[in-house]
């Protein structure tokens, strides 16, 4: 039996309508492996603050629910269409790097699903400690998502976005188990 619940960390949990919505928006993209995102993806109109070439507003989102007398979540990454924008639909080099940031929030995303895994293997009851888990890879993320454009100057340094695509495929390869299951909407 599946019961829903509400937590107290609203900046944590997100809620979004189910899949069958989003398509039907088609304002917010959930990660796949098997369609990235394209320069079309980027519809906000926007000068270019900054000197910044393109933002990508990417997410992760957690909906909390009873499943089994166990908390658990559905987590994804996701890329906000109508928050994104673009002065450059030339550079594959820009796209790489805006992709880079969405696959980001996909290993997180990972990396919390095989989290919430384990305190359920463990059979946890107590919320705090999934939003503890939570919490604490939620702000790794922003730290990934600060570093990469970092080091990597948003992109201008290609020889250091290559490394970090290889590193950020690796780290998602080695997670494969713990993908985006469209199956449960």
């Amino acid at each position: 039996m599946i019961l829903r619940f509400s937590l107290n960390l609203i900046l944590i949990i997100a809620f979004y309508p189910s899949n069958a919505q989003l398509n039907q928006k088609e304002e917010i993209k959930v990660w796949s492996e098997n369609e990235q995102i394209m320069w079309k993806d980027f519809i906000f109109k926007q000068d270019s603050p900054n000197g910044h070439k393109a933002i990508s507003l990417v997410n992760i989102k957690v909906k909390g629910f009873w499943d089994e007398s166990l908390p658990n979540f559905i987590v994804t990454a996701t890329f906000n269409r109508n928050e994104s924008w673009t002065v450059d639909t030339t550079s594959v080099n820009l796209l790489t790097h805006e992709t880079l940031h969405f696959d980001i929030a996909e290993l997180y995303a990972r990396k919390i699903r095989k989290g919430v895994l384990g305190l359920r293997e463990q059979k946890e009851k107590k919320i705090d400690k999934y939003n503890d888990l939570i919490s604490k890879l939620l702000d790794c993320f922003e730290e990934q998502e600060v570093l990469f454009d970092k080091e990597t100057s948003h992109g201008v340094y290609k020889e250091l976005q290559i490394k970090w695509l290889s590193r950020v495929s690796k780290q998602l390869k080695s997670l494969d188990d713990y993908g985006f299951d469209e199956d449960i909407f």
